[in-house]
């Protein structure tokens, strides 16, 4: 999406700066979706 990689780390800093990570563990509802669509067919 950036051409400059300087360029795109300072947006990213900027952003991620008062942000809060939250780690998800477990599995996927993506996955699991697809898994039951795959069973339903």
């Amino acid at each position: 999406m950036f051409c400059d990689d300087v360029i795109a780390s300072a947006i990213l800093d900027r952003l991620l700066h008062h942000s809060h990570i939250i780690a998800i563990n477990g599995p996927s509802y993506r996955t699991k979706d697809k898994m039951g669509a795959k069973s339903n067919n």
